[in-house]
């Protein structure tokens, strides 16, 4: 009577265990991969159970989950997939079963066993212990399945994600062209991870060469979302701490901190916000200032924040929440002000914000995971990244051809003015050489003329002789001033203020805070600029007052000269010689050369020179 009751429970449970499933998924020799959705099974469980009780389905601790559904949203409960595969061909097939979220907590594969009626272990792994327990090498959870021929296998898969979302998109891969594939794949992600690592470094060198932050901000986010997109798609955890089962969901969070962190600072510097919208860079300062406290509170407090991952990710993502309206709401006010900048932003961030978004709705259940066959923030990020870099690119060209158009402008420049300065020497050698014909050559004709007659007034010829050797000499100081060697600066000004003063009617005010000497060839150029512009003065502003100062401030001289003359216009007179001319002199000692002046309103001259070498 026993034997006959153990027989029927057995009969009854088997078939219970039938009645459940689905269409058993087909293996063939031609097939390489498997879409397993429309053959599972999906249950939820409040607790832990074997495998075993599920073939009580009216047990108030099993519920029905989304049918068909990789992605079950947010849930406190455990998750059974039950199906079945079935190999008709006449030889062993060797499988591997892919479960593509490699932040699942705990995984338990069970396989039905015929013969004792009950599920048997095959293999537990998972996000929460050690990455050498995978049964595959893998980032994902790779699991061998071998199907005996002519067979039909009954696989069950507890999924352990509580408190969080829960996903567990799988296939069914022959093995080999798994391997094949998996080639593919980890040359895709060395590419990616190779360019981000690639730009964040170019992007930060150029930077610091340009002292430009915007490029060093952006470096720090490409290099931070590179690394984060490391840590998501499980490579961390297979190659940085593989020994280490709670660090995972940890560094996941604080690098999204420190990610959320850079994208609103490189925000503020590539919108300006400070310049163009004052309180959204004080909100955005703000927010920034919070997931900063947060990230250092998660950080002092570790171990709290091991235990509740959960809060801190809940309270991540509604700050992400708050900033994103106030990003929307910068750039809206600023696009007024500046067109390139918000729109390249907008074309970047748009396609980030897309990859997000669809990763939430997939998160909370609202879209299958099956159907997205690649992760949507990687190339939400490598279409954001790309828009930036080419941006980027492209204003460093239009900087670099703006530098060689100043470079060439400035090369012209310095051409005109050498041009300038041969010519201004020409004149002053004509001026000299017409100087010493006229005048002192008549002259001295003229004294010839007066010792070939028979009486000579001595006197007279004692003075002739010696006027004619003083404007010889003056000839000679504008030529070669020794008393510059000899004086320095400041009192040879003060000797050329005294003779213009003696020759003219002009009233001349002198002041120098100090005396200092300089370098031979400043000391000279300066002084040949301070003559230059004291003849100007002379011969064209009908000037009565001049004043000139010579200052030393801290490490440079400065010198000043001002007249009440008629002034004159810059944009017609500034070819002049004369003004190239000292313009051309004070870059030959890496001075400063500064003229302003209005018609009317007389002349303003400014000298500057650096004196601390």
């Amino acid at each position: 009577m026993r034997i006959k009751i153990i027989l029927f429970n057995l009969i009854v449970l088997s078939n219970l265990v039938f009645s459940q499933k689905n269409d058993a998924l087909l293996i063939d020799n031609q097939t390489t991969i498997y879409q397993i959705q429309n053959h599972i099974q999906i249950y939820q469980t409040p607790h832990k159970i074997h495998p075993n009780e599920l073939v009580d389905l009216n047990s108030s601790r099993i519920y029905e989950g989304k049918k068909n559904d990789f992605s079950q949203g947010f849930s406190q409960n455990y998750y059974w997939i039950i199906f079945e595969l079935e190999n008709p061909l006449n030889a062993n097939h060797a499988l591997y079963l892919e479960i593509d979220n490699p932040h699942i907590d705990t995984l338990e594969l069970y396989q039905w066993d015929d013969q004792n009626k009950t599920y048997q272990p095959l293999y537990q792994c998972g996000d929460r212990m050690k990455f050498y327990t995978r049964p595959v090498n893998n980032r994902r959870f790779i699991f061998p399945l071998n199907l005996s021929k002519n067979s039909i296998s009954r696989i069950a898969v507890m999924v352990d994600k509580r408190n969080a979302s829960v996903s567990f998109p799988m296939k069914i891969w022959d093995k080999t062209a798994f391997d094949k594939h998996e080639e593919t794949n980890n040359l895709f992600y060395l590419l990616y991870f190779g360019g981000v690592l690639f730009i964040a470094v170019f992007a930060l060198t150029i930077g610091l060469i340009m002292r430009n932050f915007r490029l060093i901000f952006y470096s720090v986010y490409a290099g931070l979302m590179g690394f984060y997109l490391f840590i998501a798609l499980g490579f961390a955890f297979q190659y940085i701490y593989p020994d280490s089962e709670s660090l995972n969901n940890y560094i996941r969070s604080q690098v999204m901190i420190l990610l959320l962190i850079s994208f609103i600072i490189f925000t503020i510097s590539y919108l300006n916000l400070k310049q163009n919208h004052s309180w959204g860079f004080k909100i955005q300062m703000t927010i920034a200032a919070i997931l900063t406290g947060f990230f250092l509170l998660s950080t002092i407090f570790r171990d709290f924040a091991f235990d509740n991952i959960v809060i801190l990710l809940k309270a991540v993502y509604f700050i992400i929440f708050i900033s994103f309206p106030v990003v929307v709401w910068s750039v809206v006010k600023i696009f007024k002000k500046i067109e390139f900048q918000p729109r390249i932003y907008i074309a970047a961030v748009s396609m980030l914000f897309i990859g997000v978004s669809i990763v939430n709705l997939i998160e909370f259940g609202i879209i299958n995971e099956a159907v997205i066959p690649v992760n949507p923030i990687l190339i939400g990020s490598i279409l954001e990244l790309f828009i930036f870099s080419t941006s980027f690119i492209f204003e460093i060209k239009w900087i670099n051809d703006k530098k060689n158009a100043l470079l060439k402008a400035a090369s012209l420049q310095q051409k005109e003015l050498i041009k300038a300065f041969i010519q201004g020497s020409e004149t002053e050698g004509n001026r000299i050489s017409k100087e010493l014909h006229d005048n002192i050559g008549s002259r001295l004709a003229l004294l010839k003329n007066q010792l070939k007659r028979p009486s000579i007034n001595y006197e007279k010829l004692n003075q002739d002789v010696s006027e004619i050797f003083s404007e010889i000499r003056n000839i000679s100081n504008e030529l070669s001033p020794n008393s510059l060697h000899i004086l320095g600066l400041v009192n040879s000004t003060k000797s050329l203020i005294d003779n213009l003063h003696l020759a003219s009617e002009l009233q001349i005010n002198f002041f120098a805070n100090e005396t200092i000497r300089l370098d031979k060839h400043v000391e000279l150029q300066i002084f040949r600029v301070i003559q230059e512009a004291l003849h100007n003065i002379q011969r064209h502003s009908e000037a009565k007052i001049i004043d000139i100062q010579i200052l030393k401030e801290e490490t440079n001289l400065i010198i000043t000269i001002d007249d009440n003359g008629k002034g004159f216009d810059l944009n017609q007179q500034f070819s002049g010689n004369g003004i190239k001319n000292m313009k051309m002199r004070m870059d030959s000692v890496n001075g400063l050369f500064d003229i302003s002046s209005q018609r009317g309103k007389g002349t303003h001259i400014l000298l500057s020179v650096n004196i601390d070498s």
